[in-house]
């Protein structure tokens, strides 16, 4: 592999991402050849730090067609090659686990389960629902489908005594079955439920495309070799948006309901609304009957006083959602470059900022649409001289 040009890339890549310091997940199954992750890892082990190697996590994928003898055989190879090449291998199971009832899945009988040291699987709320056919309550009943399928999971490993960490490597609220309802169905704060939901968590990812479609094989490459480019290039997905700002939320606990959350930290307090609505995303285009869900709201926080500095980042259908600035642009061929770099400047949450002397109380009267997200964020200021 070495003399070939996919290495090369790879190489590339791994040491781009080392750099950045994030961690790799890599893949293999049943069919992986075991030969062949051997020389692929050789060849990483004379190039890449042991650090770099210990950073890498494995993911096996469980196959349910395959005999359990042919499963048990190539899990123990890969397991072995792992072994004796890398100082600190970390191998898990992936597994997708069925919409309804994973506890009796098959996996938990396997004695795989008990050698692996984390186990990764999926949890899509699109999985369980026919949009022709769904109605209200079965589309309510996806709102926290993914926390769901999570806990049902976890229960079936306390069952076992099997105390393995669960990988959530792909999840999906309600979007819709076509590429115009998953963009145009705006589903912030149902998002940040789902992320808001998990009590435990060490760490978040995302999924990168180095290679972009309808392209020639020469720009193809030149972006292939340039991995930073498929992060910056491109205007920041609204899921990625909501990540920045459950990362933003740090601090105690004061308060927590289903449409608010506030928190304190060292002197600093932090108010999340939002208005979190399901509904069909086939009707996510029809501007009337996405008002009806427009939410007013009035908070008052008690005990606040002196000077502040408040900062409101808000999230919604009009600020930060890519579809209706794209919808913009009436070109065949799509955005070009410079366009890119408008909705790159375009396509965030909008932010306010106000200084106010409060004497005791805070209050904010105002309304959030369908599934919007507003962040306030409080920080005192230091008394001035007379």
């Amino acid at each position: 592999m070495a003399g070939y040009a996919c290495w090369y890339n790879l190489q590339q890549i791994f040491s781009w991402l080392a750099a950045m310091g994030w961690q790799v997940i890599l893949h293999t199954g049943v069919t992986t050849r075991s030969d062949l992750l051997q020389r692929f890892l050789q060849l990483a082990a004379n190039h890449f730090p042991p650090a770099t190697l210990n950073s890498w996590r494995f993911v096996w994928h469980w196959s349910p067609q395959a005999s359990e003898a042919a499963r048990q055989a190539a899990w123990r190879q890969q397991r072995g090659v792992l072994h004796r090449l890398l100082p600190q291998p970390q191998l898990g199971i992936w597994h997708r686990f069925a919409p309804s009832d994973p506890g009796n899945d098959p996996l938990f009988h396997s004695p795989l389960l008990a050698e692996a040291d984390f186990l990764a699987c999926q949890a899509d709320a699109n999985e369980q629902l026919d949009l022709a056919q769904a109605d209200s309550s079965r589309l309510a009943s996806s709102e926290y489908y993914p926390l769901h399928k999570l806990r049902q999971i976890h229960s079936a490993l306390r069952q076992r005594q099997l105390n393995l960490p669960l990988w959530l490597l792909s999840w999906n609220t309600l979007t819709g079955d076509t590429r115009d309802t998953n963009g145009r169905f705006f589903r912030g704060a149902l998002l940040m439920d789902n992320l808001l939901g998990w009590r435990t968590r060490s760490g978040c990812g995302l999924l990168v495309k180095f290679r972009p479609p309808g392209r020639s094989s020469r720009q193809r490459q030149a972006r292939y070799l340039q991995p930073g480019a498929a992060l910056s290039a491109r205007p920041a997905a609204p899921g990625l948006l909501v990540l920045w700002l459950w990362r933003r939320l740090r601090g105690e606990i004061l308060v927590h309901d289903k449409n608010l959350l506030l928190l304190h930290h060292q002197g600093h307090y932090q108010l999340l609304l939002r208005n979190t609505v399901v509904y069909n995303p086939w009707l996510s285009s029809e501007a009337a009957f996405i008002q009806r869900f427009s939410q007013p709201y009035s908070v008052r926080l008690q005990g606040l006083d002196g000077s502040w500095r408040i900062k409101q980042h808000l999230f919604d259908q009009h600020h930060g959602a890519l579809f209706p600035l794209v919808d913009a642009f009436r070109s065949r061929s799509g955005p070009d470059a410079e366009d890119y770099q408008w909705l790159m400047h375009q396509a965030r949450p909008a932010l306010s900022v106000d200084e106010a002397r409060l004497d005791g109380y805070w209050l904010r009267i105002d309304s959030l649409q369908s599934n919007a997200l507003a962040l306030y964020e409080f920080t005192p200021q230091s008394p001035t001289a007379p």
